[in-house]
């Protein structure tokens, strides 16, 4: 029987900022997904092919990313791919919404794909290697993961009601970018 309380207990430092990360993550990734079709259409004139290459771009970049990951972690370390990840990923899609042809948009998306396909991996791993207990940090991080994976592209919808589809993508990219800075927490 679970105790009272059982789930606010145990969210130490380490949990909030993986948590936190995976957040920001899983918010750029959903918000690529869900709004880089509409971005290409709308903002950048994109037909609807063209506009859908960009979500297979974005899925793409993800698929050959999480195949290559594990050897550069290997090789790199779990912190510099992680920074190096959250660089490529902001950086790559802020830059492509700074300009206004469909070719940019699927190159920022492709990037932030791979940029982001590593990221939850070494979050959700970090977690586990946590003291008190792996799995209750694990799924508290993977649980943050997936809030900002869902409200991300409600967030973002009303962003850009409020100021346009341009603005409301980049802050994705400016989380996703910021997420290096902690790039030390998913050190085992």
């Amino acid at each position: 029987m679970a105790t009272r309380g059982g789930w606010l207990r145990g969210w130490s430092g380490p949990v909030v900022v993986l948590g936190a990360l995976a957040f920001c993550v899983e918010l750029a990734q959903s918000s690529g997904s869900m709004w880089g079709a509409v971005h290409l259409r709308d903002n950048l004139g994109a037909d609807a092919s063209t506009a859908a290459a960009g979500v297979a771009a974005l899925m793409a970049g993800t698929t050959a990313g999480r195949l290559v990951g594990d050897p550069l972690r290997a090789r790199v370390g779990p912190a510099r791919l992680f920074r190096v990840g959250g660089l490529i990923a902001g950086i790559g899609f802020g830059a492509s919404l700074l300009f206004t042809v469909p070719a940019a948009g699927i190159v920022g998306l492709a990037l932030l794909g791979v940029g982001t396909s590593f990221l939850l991996p070494l979050t959700v791993s970090a977690a586990g290697s946590l003291e008190g207990g792996a799995a209750p940090a694990v799924a508290r991080v993977a649980t943050l993961g997936c809030l900002g994976s869902f409200t991300g592209p409600a967030l973002i919808g009303a962003l850009a009601g409020a100021v346009n589809l341009t603005v409301a993508l980049g802050v994705p990219a400016l989380l996703v970018a910021g997420t290096a800075a902690y790039a030390r927490a998913v050190r085992p």
